[in-house]
């Protein structure tokens, strides 16, 4: 059927059901409403931000599909984009019989701005191997340059949020590591912390030693009862010593650390070197 030029601007409707009420309507007399119209409604639904305005918006310009250019199928992907669902826009893009190159446009820019930037990617390299009758432009390959620097940049990002969380997650469990060697006897020695600071300082100073972060990383990655293998390149102070020791015991592990003397194996709270190194 060919689209009504009778039809209202569905834009200026106070409410989103009336409009597409007003929509359904038509369709159910056969008559197609106008692009335009259609056009306003995908803005009206986008501004208020309703996935199930869109479905039906969806279904009513897939009842009439041979009525409308590619055009409309084009604004009915940005619509689906801008309400935050890109699955429903790349099915809208796979039913189009006819696409343009503002069709891959579309898809490529909502799916980047969706955070999808490795779908848009592939749909960047498969329009660029198979043969669609489209010729991508240089602006095309500007943004896929920009698409690829945009996904290194969030692996990356990524990758640094992972170890900043690993990173907290070692020293909350060396905290509490902390609390349970005090509960099983241990006593901080600060006779090892050189700097002029108060004794709660260096406690905390104490507490921080690479072995003991090396050790609470271990315990948080590992299955319970692995030995942890830990290398140092400088002597392991007497308050590690005794703190680790303490650790073997009621952690039920062995920890083996490697200073630049010698390798200590720690066991059910007693070292293989006999507390002389």
């Amino acid at each position: 059927p060919k689209p009504s030029s009778n039809s209202k601007p569905f834009g200026r409707e106070s409410n989103i059901n009336l409009a597409l009420e007003t929509l359904e309507a038509m369709g159910r007399n056969e008559t197609p409403a106008e692009p335009i119209r259609v056009s306003e409604l995908m803005q009206f639904t986008v501004d208020s931000k309703s996935l199930p305005a869109g479905d039906r918006i969806y279904e009513y310009v897939m009842r009439f599909s041979s009525s409308y250019d590619v055009s409309v199928f084009n604004e009915l992907i940005d619509m689906y984009f801008k309400l935050g669902d890109y699955r429903r826009a790349g099915r809208v893009f796979e039913q189009m019989v006819c696409k343009n190159i503002d069709s891959w446009n579309t898809m490529i820019k909502g799916l980047s701005e969706n955070g999808q930037e490795n779908e848009a990617i592939q749909l960047f390299a498969k329009l660029v191997k198979e043969d669609y009758g489209i010729t991508p432009s240089l602006d095309h390959y500007t943004s896929y340059v920009n698409l690829q620097r945009k996904t290194n940049r969030r692996v990356v990002s990524e990758k640094d949020r992972a170890k900043n969380s690993d990173k907290s997650l070692a020293y909350e469990k060396l905290r509490c590591l902390s609390d349970e060697a005090k509960k099983a006897g241990y006593v901080a020695d600060t006779r090892y912390v050189l700097h002029d600071i108060d004794e709660e300082a260096k406690e905390r100073a104490l507490m921080y030693h690479s072995e003991r972060l090396a050790i609470a990383y271990g315990l948080i990655r590992t299955t319970p009862g692995t030995t942890l293998r830990i290398i140092k390149n400088l002597r392991i102070c007497g308050d590690c010593h005794n703190f680790i020791k303490i650790l073997s015991k009621f952690e039920e592990r062995e920890f083996i650390v490697r200073d630049n003397k010698r390798f200590h194996h720690f066991k059910d709270g007693i070292c293989s070197c006999r507390d002389f190194w």
